[in-house]
This record gives structure tokens, C-alpha cells and sequence, in this order.
């Protein structure tokens, strides 16, 4: 499977330093749609990489107007990671109370009143009911497209920098989906996880641990964020050209 890095580059040198009439038409057409406009076959495009920027990975500049592009490959993907103390922080802000957070905590490290660590899947199995009332208070109670763009669109420490089109796939076999589409399948979206969630967004710990390597214990103060199955997501959803 090629890399993440090398399918940004090929994103890269189809589109970088080129006018638009220089390019193939389904990549003209690409640029149409994602900035919703007829392009003057006459403008000038580049396209880079950014040097710090959490979650674009290209950007696309036509003429004056820039877009950020997030390209992701794979089935199940990692789309956000941060410290557990600066999620619990987030989560203080949406308005969650204590409790919902030392619920959270508690299925985040796994640990039994023994002292034994316990695997995601051992937790759901004992404790469905603690998570059902966690996910309950995640997805009706609390905005949600301030978590969607936390973990898509903007990261940690956005100010201006988001994203505006997700790309699934590579330069060869793309589809793609704008910021607002995508906020919309996810609020519409019929949750069927009992790990915590949001929406189709799966949280959990990088690692647990189980094993009690030191080499690994730092990973347990990390929250991940999954999207799975996103080639369905995109099948749904995606347009192609």
C-alpha cells in the first residue's frame, strides 16, 4: 500500500505549478467542485504541503483562493490524537459534568478494583451500562460540531487553517467530500458502538498497556480517535470524477 506521505506528494505534482487548462479534466473538475466555481482555464494553480498544520495535509491555491485538503487511505483509520488531560479539558468546555468524566476515565485506563488491566473489549463486556449512559450524554447532550471539527477539521491549536475537503483514496482512485458534508453524515449518523463515541468517531486509549511495558506506559495518557470503515463512508457519500 503506497504511504501517506508518497500519495500526498503524487496529490502534489499533478497539481502544483501548472495553469488549469494544463490539467487532466477530471482534475479540472475536481477543483470545480471543491470551490464550487467554473476556474478561468487561464489561472494559475500550486499546491504544498504545509509545515505545521494538525490536520491538513495539502493545500491547493487557484489564482488568490487556497483550499485545504485532508487525503486519508485505509479501512480504519486514526484520525485524532491528543493527551488525556487535554481531551478531559475539552470535554469540561462542552459541558460535561464530573461524572460523565470519571466515566470516561474509567473506561480509558481499564482497571479493576484488583488492580487488573482489562482490554477495551473485556470493559464493554462488564460494563455496557456504564458506557450507555456515557455515549447517551456524548451524543445528545453536547455540541457536536465543535467534536467534528476538533477532530477533522481543525485540531488542537487552529485558528484560521481548516479543512475543507476530505480525500479518500489515492490520485489515481479518489472520492471526496466537502467539510459541511461530511459534518452532516455525522450528525445524522445511527451510532451502533458501545465503546465511547461520537457519532461514527470511536474513542480509546492508544494503547492500555496490558502487558505493563514501560516502553509503552506513557501511551495510556492518549486518547485516539477512530473513524472505521470510511471507504463505506465514502461509497456513501463520496463524489468522484
Amino acid at each position: 500500500m503506497i504511504s501517506g506521505y508518497s500519495n500526498e506528494r503524487r496529490f502534489i505534482d499533478v497539481f502544483n505549478d501548472k495553469f488549469v487548462y494544463q490539467l487532466e479534466e477530471k482534475y479540472v473538475k475536481f477543483l470545480e467542485d471543491i470551490y464550487e466555481k467554473k476556474l478561468d482555464r487561464n489561472s494559475y494553480v500550486i499546491c504544498w504541503k504545509p509545515v505545521v498544520n494538525e490536520k491538513t495535509d495539502i493545500i491547493i491555491r487557484v489564482g488568490s483562493e487556497k483550499k485545504r485538503l485532508s487525503i486519508k487511505t485505509g479501512k480504519n483509520n486514526s484520525v485524532h490524537m491528543e493527551k488525556l488531560s487535554s481531551f478531559i479539558k475539552f470535554l469540561k468546555e462542552l459541558g460535561c459534568n464530573n461524572e460523565v468524566i470519571e466515566l470516561y476515565k474509567d473506561f480509558h485506563y481499564g482497571v479493576l478494583k484488583n488492580g487488573k488491566r482489562i482490554s477495551s473489549k473485556e470493559y464493554q463486556e462488564l460494563f455496557p451500562n456504564k458506557l450507555k449512559e456515557m455515549n447517551d450524554i456524548f451524543n445528545r447532550n453536547i455540541d457536536l460540531v465543535k467534536v467534528f471539527d476538533r477532530f477533522l477539521f481543525e485540531g488542537l491549536n487552529c485558528v484560521i487553517d481548516f479543512v475543507d475537503v476530505l480525500v479518500y483514496g489515492t490520485i489515481d482512485n479518489y472520492k471526496f467530500a466537502t467539510r459541511k458534508e461530511i459534518t452532516e453524515y455525522l450528525l445524522n449518523y445511527k451510532d451502533e458502538f458501545l465503546a465511547p463515541h461520537f457519532g461514527a468517531l470511536v474513542l480509546q486509549p492508544w494503547t492500555r498497556n496490558l502487558n505493563n511495558n514501560e516502553k509503552y506506559e506513557y501511551r495510556r495518557e492518549y486518547v485516539q480517535v477512530k473513524w472505521y470503515r470510511l471507504e463505506e463512508v465514502f461509497d456513501k457519500i463520496g463524489k468522484t470524477n
